[in-house]
């Protein structure tokens, strides 16, 4: 059920799925600028800040993201348990991030700056489609945050997206719209 949109203090099961793909394909995330969408309670958070300690990768940084408060405030004190790895991972950042400024024309350029300051070369997200309301709104996160920063030397940054279809109407309209991303992505169904 969803309840003041804290959807996010669950673990939900394309997590685990995504989870289980970057442990397999630790290079994937190892010494790269990860930024996670839709971070929830952190338990992608923590594999990904936990493959980072383990390789000593000083130059990898992890950008951990949602739109509530509260959950994002969750997350970060997940990481930082200190029974968990991640905890020893010295470059997390933590950002209030709402799609919906995606399509603010006040609101884009500073959503643009934040996702460009990542430097992520590797986008993640799990569980995001679920609305189709917020559907053309992550879409167009995902774009932006996959075109970076201008004049960058930074090599084009790669999104993996693991969903649950819970409605054929949603994933339809998920599938075609990163169909039609300015940004080089091309959507890869598994």
């Amino acid at each position: 059920f969803v309840e003041r949109g804290t959807t996010g203090l669950r673990t939900w099961p394309a997590s685990l799925a995504l989870a289980e793909y970057v442990l397999a394909h630790k290079d994937t995330v190892s010494g790269k600028h990860v930024l996670e969408l839709g971070s929830g309670a952190g338990f992608l958070g923590i594999i990904l800040a936990s493959i980072q300690v383990l390789h000593n990768n000083r130059s990898s940084s992890l950008h951990l993201s949602d739109v509530n408060e509260e959950v994002l405030s969750r997350c970060r004190e997940n990481v930082a348990l200190p029974c968990n790895i991640s905890s020893r991972h010295g470059n997390v950042h933590y950002h209030a991030l709402d799609w919906s400024n995606s399509r603010d024309p006040v609101l884009r350029p500073s959503l643009k700056e934040l996702l460009a300051d990542t430097g992520a070369e590797l986008i993640l997200g799990a569980d995001l489609v679920f609305d189709p309301d917020l559907t053309p709104s992550l879409v167009e996160t995902i774009d932006l945050a996959l075109q970076g920063r201008a004049g960058s030397v930074v090599p084009a940054a790669t999104a993996i997206i693991a969903l649950t279809v819970r409605s054929e109407r949603t994933y339809e309209a998920f599938e075609r719209l990163a169909g039609e991303l300015r940004s080089t992505a091309k959507l890869m169904p598994s």
